[in-house]
């Protein structure tokens, strides 16, 4: 399967166990799925992706992901109290500069937003400096672990999650407005973008209220 993502041999052998195979019994209903999807001819069959691009990041191939699809149910019927499934949340700290993992973190809560002071101690630690930029997505926002960053040391980047319901009701969210200090109001940033190319009475009807800030 040239030009797309390889995963792990299921007989490459590994520590322990030995190889991934020992995993699954010889009974497995996973292992008939394995065979019935590798007789599939997917390119007749149509399947998007089949046939690999010529350039670009590989993707998975439709084989692979067609078996995760049909072994999904397969897994869910066979988790029955009491077994119990943990999802672990792995956390890696990155040199953007040098694109090196400085430090891991292995936890089961399936939040980001308690990480955020911790792997930033454990980076700073692991590269020896005494001051930090941390650089994370919305989802690991929480104003006290961004106030624990500041306390350490650390300067965090890290944007506000987009929690207003303003979009999805058709108005604008308070991130869509440009404060003018010199008149004590707020302006639409969008409607500053049109300013050049859109008459005045077109723009008055973009603003049907003006804001002032309390």
């Amino acid at each position: 399967m040239k030009r797309f993502i390889q995963g792990e041999h299921p007989g490459q052998s590994t520590l322990f166990p030995e190889s991934l195979d020992d995993h699954v019994s010889d009974t497995n209903p996973v292992r008939i799925v394995d065979v019935l999807v590798d007789e599939l001819d997917l390119v007749n069959l149509g399947f998007d992706g089949a046939v690999p691009a010529e350039a670009g990041r590989p993707a998975y191939h439709p084989e692979v992901l067609l078996k995760m699809k049909i072994c999904s149910p397969l897994l869910a019927a066979s988790l029955k109290p009491p077994t119990t499934v943990t999802l672990d949340n792995v956390q890696t700290a990155v040199d953007a500069q040098r694109h090196l993992i400085v430090d891991h973190e292995v936890t089961n809560v399936g939040s980001d937003r308690d990480q955020l002071s911790s792997m930033a101690k454990q980076a700073c630690e692991a590269i020896a400096s005494d001051s930090l930029s941390v650089v994370a997505d919305r989802g690991y926002f929480k104003s006290e672990k961004i106030l624990a960053c500041h306390n350490a040391d650390f300067t965090a980047y890290v944007p506000k999650p987009m929690t207003s319901a303003a979009k999805a009701d058709g108005r604008f969210n308070n991130d869509a407005f440009i404060y003018d200090e010199a008149k004590n109001q707020y302006v639409c940033a969008d409607v500053l973008n049109r300013l050049p190319t859109q008459r005045a009475s077109e723009i008055v009807e973009l603003l049907p209220h003006r804001w002032t800030p309390v």
